[in-house]
């Protein structure tokens, strides 16, 4: 629709959004991490690994080990760099600035460590898209939602 001239701008998602900007096809307006980073010290998750308490309680090893590979795979992704060109492939962002965006931008939104602070700024975040969205997501944002396995 933006190619065709049927609407003057579009909320893009992440890859979207890099891959127009690194062509220069058309112009970003606003970053929406940038933004977020610019007044604080954390990004949220945007994918998180999440799972009930019934479920946590019961099979603790399963989570940890689940959430061992996770850290492992984050560090692995920011100590070898160059998988963003693979990567890039795979969505069709081959030029090398394209693939220098993504490796830029998503190295940076990656959570490698889940503690006191990521959770705060995880419930700030929550916060944010409850006062934006209303309770069309949900009526409210629980206390206590978001957790670590050392508190249980």
């Amino acid at each position: 629709m933006l190619d065709r001239g049927e609407i003057d701008a579009a909320l893009l998602g992440t890859t979207e959004s890099l891959k127009f900007g690194a062509k220069g096809t058309y112009r970003i307006l606003v970053d929406l991490s940038d933004e977020y980073r610019k007044d604080h010290t954390r990004v949220p998750a945007h994918v998180a690994v999440t799972t009930n308490e019934d479920f946590a309680t019961s099979h603790r090893e399963v989570v940890t080990d689940f959430l061992r590979a996770y850290r492992e795979a984050v560090a692995y992704v920011k100590a070898n760099p160059d998988i963003w060109a693979e990567y890039g492939e795979r969505i069709e962002m081959v030029d090398e600035a394209e693939v220098e965006i993504l490796r830029e931008k998503m190295t940076a939104n990656l959570v490698g460590e889940w503690d006191t602070a990521q959770i705060e700024t995880q419930q700030e975040y929550l916060e944010l898209a409850f006062d934006v969205l209303g309770d069309s997501v949900m009526k409210s944002v629980p206390e206590g939602l978001i957790a670590t396995l050392q508190g249980r």
